[in-house]
């Protein structure tokens, strides 16, 4: 994990700052495993949260972003499959009894099982509990003679499974049912008529197709489909693919091109979201690159890595925070850690440290941009004042040269002396409407535009479109 929070209105707005959207996401290089890995990255999300000026990403959003992507990244419980095996058993035991009371509790089953089947990472337990559930209604409805809705029923779960994928003999169920069965596959073996295109950027990743396992390797292209919705994993080696739903149609051909290795380093089975590589080479190469694909998914301005790592034989806490728009890293900063428990004074000042310089001051509408209005008014009074005082001087200068010889000599000093002022003040009331000008035309520009830089330069990116860390 660890991403929280929302997008927030905090005191951040009314200091005139913007959030900055962030997801923190729980950093993994290599085998060696931090019990306290997950704590310590709650925590670091916490204290950058508690800044105001942070809005992390919620787990439920990111469920829903990558979503989008038809991506499923949450798992069901072992409690939730043990309720729904009980549901199933105590429906067995009705149907002895009420078999009324029995269809109206299968029902009701069935409702509950696809509504968690459509979200969830496919599971064979899951899978196998929902098959006999659909498989007892449809017996339901056969012995109290409503042949529509068990076939109705047959025709679902079929849908849902894909025909062929379940053999239903006599061995097993009714042959009522499996007459059933039989026809209805027979209609649906026409309407088999979509395929799926499977590409890998390495070849032989292996195909799991509704939770079963394929003997074509990608490239594959998978023939003889029905029309519809389904899901959709791939497997190469230690690396699986984020299950995922596709949407076939009929008469055409679904292309679907995945990168095993980004998806495969993405994990997301405890509820949150983290970042998984092989060794230091693997996240150097591709650490950068994946940080902007997925923050690109969340629909996020930045992400931050977060993980402790073993350096020297001490325990440290890395964090490395990625603008997501310019692919590339603002800061990167280490903290002292211990392995068994979280030093909490340590995490404070890291976030601290990492959030320095990446708060947006809020862009002010020109309307309101009161600063600049301001100056720009004082400049225009000044420059009006200056030219009055000018035509002023201009005036007595003229005066005294067209008709010096009428006015007395003291007078006449007087009014050499008051143009000589006149010229002078409003010379300086030039200088004061241009400095007013001036500081207009900056406070329309630099308060209109958003952003700080932390004056840190890119790194080199190495192979891959990754880029080297160091620490």
């Amino acid at each position: 994990m660890v991403l929280s929070g929302g997008m927030l209105q905090s005191a951040a707005a009314k200091s005139n700052l913007i959030e900055t959207s962030m997801a923190v996401l729980e950093l993994y290089v290599g085998d060696e495993v931090f019990k306290k890995n997950a704590a310590y990255t709650r925590a670091f999300a916490s204290a950058l949260q508690s800044s105001k000026y942070v809005a992390l990403v919620k787990p439920e959003d990111v469920r829903e972003m990558l979503a989008k992507g038809a991506m499923r990244t949450t798992w069901i419980s072992p409690e939730k499959l043990r309720t729904f095996k009980q549901l199933l058993d105590a429906a067995t035991d009705l149907l002895i009894k009420d078999t009324a009371a029995a269809i109206k509790q299968l029902e009701e089953n069935i409702r509950r099982l696809d509504t968690e089947s459509v979200r969830v990472v496919f599971n064979r337990q899951l899978h196998n509990t929902t098959f006999r559930t659909y498989m007892l209604l449809a017996r339901a409805y056969h012995d109290t003679g409503n042949k529509p809705k068990m076939m109705a029923v047959l025709g679902k779960i079929m849908r849902r499974i894909g025909v062929g994928m379940v053999k239903v003999t006599e061995d097993e169920y009714h042959p009522g049912l499996v007459a059933g069965w039989n026809l209805i596959k027979k209609d649906l073996d026409a309407q088999r008529t979509a395929k799926l295109r499977v590409e890998t950027q390495r070849p032989g990743a292996t195909i799991i197709l509704r939770g079963r396992e394929l003997s074509q390797k990608t490239p594959a292209t998978l023939s003889n489909l029905l029309p519809g919705v389904v899901q959709l994993q791939l497997r190469q080696g230690n690396k699986s693919a984020m299950a995922r739903t596709v949407t076939l149609k009929g008469e055409t051909t679904k292309a679907l091109k995945v990168d095993l290795d980004f998806e495969g380093s993405i994990d997301t089975r405890r509820g949150g979201l983290s970042l998984r590589f092989d060794n230091d080479k693997h996240f150097e190469d591709r650490g950068l690159d994946y940080a902007v694909r997925l923050g690109r998914m969340l629909e996020v301005e930045k992400v931050m890595l977060s993980g402790l790592y073993r350096k020297n034989g001490s325990t440290r806490f890395r964090a490395i925070l990625v603008d997501v728009a310019r692919r590339k890293v603002l800061r990167r900063r280490t903290s002292q850690a211990a392995k068994h428990t979280v030093l909490p004074s340590a995490i404070n000042g890291l976030a601290k440290t990492m959030l320095a310089g990446i708060i947006v001051p809020a862009r002010i509408p020109i309307t309101q941009n009161w600063l600049g209005w301001t100056a720009a008014g004082l400049s225009l009074t000044s420059f009006i004042i200056a030219s009055v005082l000018r035509s002023v001087a201009a005036e007595n200068h003229a005066q005294e040269d067209s008709d010096g010889n009428l006015i007395p000599y003291d007078e006449l000093v007087d009014i050499s002396k008051s143009a000589t002022t006149q010229y002078t003040s409003s010379t300086a009331m030039f200088v004061v409407g241009s400095v007013f000008a001036v500081g207009s035309v900056l406070a329309f520009v630099l308060l209109k535009q958003g952003g700080t830089s932390t004056g840190q330069a890119p790194l080199a990116p190495g192979p891959g479109g990754g880029l080297r860390w160091f620490y």
